[in-house]
């Protein structure tokens, strides 16, 4: 006979916090330097004509990294110890969808600026996200009736 545990309903807040942060710097490299679509481009912090190469990489690169490594430490706290196992095609679907987004905007599928940066940061996200929640790889659970 096998002990059947409750499912946790806690979230780790820790995991959650890092989810905000990470969302929170993404999204205000867009909303102080880059401006809101729908407020006519209202640039809260504008640096506007003195981009260089670094400040580019940081505010149009980067938010997208931060975002993917967010979306994956979010299918971490849904999928909790099963990420990796049960989890896994949530996990590779959003890892394979990410660049497949810029190849569509290359194609003019999706409206957007094709960029290799992203593609890197995309890749790059998904090497720390891998490298911080290593997989722990497990056998399939006993199925309690």
């Amino acid at each position: 006979m096998y002990h059947c545990a409750m499912p946790k309903l806690l979230i780790n807040f820790r995991s959650l916090l890092q989810v905000l942060i990470l969302l929170f710097l993404g999204s205000g490299s867009y909303i102080f330097f880059r401006g809101l679509p729908f407020l006519n481009n209202l640039k809260l912090l504008s640096i506007q004509g003195r981009y260089t190469a670094v400040t580019s990489f940081v505010l149009f690169n980067v938010p997208d990294a931060l975002w993917l490594y967010a979306f994956l430490s979010v299918m971490k706290i849904i999928w909790k110890e099963d990420l990796f196992f049960e989890g896994r095609y949530w996990l590779y679907s959003i890892i394979f969808i990410a660049p497949c987004t810029e190849v569509a905007q290359k194609f003019h599928i999706i409206p957007g600026t094709f960029d290799w940066l992203d593609i890197a940061c995309y890749s790059a996200a998904t090497l720390f996200f891998f490298y911080f929640n290593k997989p722990k790889f497990i056998t399939p659970k006993k199925v309690c009736l």
